[in-house]
């Protein structure tokens, strides 16, 4: 992954400049990958509903390995 560094002080036009660049990019952010993105938060959270759901029926069952005893007979 590369970093890129740009002058954070700008001109007020500059400034004005750099929103628009933004919202051109976040337009075509949306166009492209809009419904992907859409569906990835309805499935998470519908996965976070039902894990609270689970929660709250007693159903979560979480496998907490430090809570693991093991008990020879």
């Amino acid at each position: 992954m590369r970093t890129l560094k740009f002058t954070t002080y700008w001109t007020t036009q500059q400034a004005e400049d750099m929103y628009l660049l933004l919202e051109e990019l976040k337009t075509a952010i949306w166009e492209s990958y809009g419904e992907d993105i859409f569906k990835m938060h309805q499935e998470f959270t519908k996965e976070q509903r039902e894990e609270e759901e689970k929660r709250e029926s007693g159903e979560f069952d979480v496998d907490l390995p430090f809570l693991t005893l093991n008990i020879k007979k």
